[in-house]
């Protein structure tokens, strides 16, 4: 019987080596010679019955995270092995695929049978997935390296039978099966993990989240995150993320008005997350007032819109904070090249950490990895006291002396304060310091000291631009409700929203009863007078303006 496979080429090399410095050791991909910052999230299965997930389905979740510049997704250890259509797909769109060997968060048996039945699962696996070009690697398990070291499942007292056990099943057996099935095959023992470093220290290194090597997970939910400069500058972080709440559209047919409350029964229950929801609430406090409306259902769709803004501010600082740190060390610390966030994609309707819905519509989150993953952008940081702005250019790279400028804003007028003329020479690297100043004297130059009546703009030739926020928003005394006006222009295929404000518009979100539209921009900061959102629609259907709402923060109060 004939069968055909489609196949790519291309050479992916995972580098573990010393960094001139620095203590510990690199930890990146190169592909095809060259080496790649990756810019990605994790996948979990698109639904709880594998057979209810279509390839349209697994398409248009793919082309998502690629629309959004992602290069690397990590299948989770606590999930499936895909079907076909993913890693085809997955090869087509130029998307290579982290792989976890399906272990996660416990401890495993290591009787023979159990042990041949792994032989014979790998072996199966490694010769189905092994020709696809987006496979570039296999992790033994998900987290159980750290939870045995950190003793999650109150292992300590036998530390060494479970460390018998451990090397017995990950590289007695899944590392030796995957080396002797996939020579070409790049492996690491555990996510996170230490990588070469756990290895030299016995597989169970003695701290596996060590920033030194290899890859951390990251996670912390205290309130008032958005624009710390503590985040791990680890060499790879290949999980962060926090939750949000899918749309109201997406509940209402499955709730009662009595759900519609984040403390209601049907909240607490329908979050899986331990203290997830106080964690969610204790974040939206810290920088906004809650919604005022006195209609459950409008009051509870506002507070969703919080949370997705919080979870898309929160995702977008560590994401950035990542990629300023690829070619800077600090210390022993940064040459970080790589950032995937948790989650992409959702099993269910609920609270969770992804930024697609699980009927695949975008959260505000993947509008702003669409920003945050672009190959040119700005990021703008307080780092040590200092105001610090990076030019991030993953090629192209634009290494001629030029101007950036640095903006002040009042959030009553369109028109800037003041600004900074700050001469840029790029060096041919892709994360630029162009600047780094003291705060408080930058704030003093441009005049703009009284911060929460204040934010900053910086632009950069044309097509760069970053906003940088002062103050929590609650404590904005001067941003006002706008009246923002729709006008629709083009024609199929091309279509786009024209918005018209009398006041700048934090966090303008456009929505529409059209089944997972996809704008240009969405959630953004409006501070121009009118503006133009592209969008594509599935076919010829007619639209009207009362196709689409907008909504921006102060529309959320009364």
């Amino acid at each position: 019987m004939m069968r055909s496979k489609s196949i790519g080429f291309r050479i992916v090399e995972l580098i573990q080596q010393p960094i001139k410095g620095a203590k510990g050791l690199s930890f990146y991909f190169k592909i095809n010679g060259q080496p790649i910052f990756m810019k990605g999230s994790n996948w979990i299965p698109a639904d709880s019955f594998q057979s209810r997930i279509s390839k349209d389905k697994l398409q248009n979740l793919l082309y998502s995270a690629k629309l959004a510049h992602m290069n690397m997704l990590r299948v989770w250890g606590g999930g499936v092995y895909e079907q076909a259509d993913f890693y085809e797909l997955a090869d087509e769109m130029g998307i290579l695929i982290w792989q976890d060997v399906m272990f996660a968060c416990a401890m495993y048996p290591t009787d023979q049978k159990f042990l041949e039945n792994i032989r014979s699962e790998i072996t199966h696996q490694v010769h189905r997935l092994k020709h696809h070009p987006s496979l570039a690697l296999w992790a033994g398990n998900n987290e159980n390296e750290a939870a045995l070291r950190d003793n999650w499942y109150d292992t300590e007292n036998n530390f060494t039978l479970y460390q018998k056990d451990y090397i017995e099943l990950y590289i007695k057996t899944v590392k030796e099966t995957i080396n002797k099935e996939h020579m070409s095959g790049i492996f690491v023992s555990s996510s996170p993990s230490n990588a070469a470093q756990s290895e030299k220290e016995g597989w169970i290194a003695q701290n596996p989240y060590d920033t030194k090597y290899g890859d951390v997970h990251y996670y912390n939910y205290a309130a008032g995150r958005y624009y710390n400069d503590d985040y791990p500058r680890s060499r790879f972080m290949s999980e962060y993320g926090y939750q949000s709440w899918p749309s109201f559209s997406s509940l209402k047919p499955h709730t009662i008005s009595q759900d519609w409350n984040e403390f209601s029964e049907f909240a607490l229950y329908r979050n899986h997350h331990g203290q997830g929801q106080e964690q969610i609430n204790s974040q939206i406090r810290y920088y906004f007032n809650p919604p005022t409306s006195s209609d459950p259902a409008s009051n509870f769709s506002n507070y969703i819109y919080l949370t997705q803004i919080n979870q898309a501010m929160y995702i977008r600082m560590v994401s950035e904070f990542c990629r300023r740190s690829q070619n800077y060390l600090y210390g022993d610390e940064g040459m970080t090249m790589g950032a995937l966030y948790w989650q992409l994609n959702d099993i269910w309707p609920g609270p969770s950490w992804s930024s697609l819905e699980f009927s695949g519509s975008w959260k505000i989150l993947h509008y702003y990895a669409k920003r945050f993953f672009a190959p040119n952008m700005i990021s703008m940081a307080v780092e040590s006291g200092n105001l610090t702005v990076y030019i991030i250019q993953d090629n192209n790279r634009n290494l001629q002396s030029t101007t950036l400028t640095l903006y002040c804003y009042s959030w009553a007028s369109f028109v800037p304060q003041s600004n900074l003329k700050i001469p840029v020479q790029l060096a041919d690297v892709v994360s630029n310091r162009v600047f780094n100043e003291n705060l408080n004297k930058v704030l003093e130059k441009l005049n703009c000291t009284d911060q929460p009546r204040h934010f900053l703009f910086a632009s950069w030739e044309k097509s760069l631009y970053s906003e940088f926020i002062l103050s929590p928003y609650k404590d904005i005394t001067t941003l006002q409700k706008p009246n923002i006006e729709v006008g629709l222009i083009g024609e199929y295929p091309r279509r786009a929203l024209v918005l018209r404000t009398d006041r700048i518009a934090p966090f303008v979100w456009v929505s529409s009863d059209i089944a997972n539209l996809i704008f240009q921009d969405n959630g953004f900061l409006l501070k121009d007078q009118q503006i133009t959102i592209n969008f594509t629609t599935p076919d010829n259907r007619p639209l009207s303006v009362r196709n689409f709402t907008v909504k921006s923060l102060m529309d959320i109060y009364l």
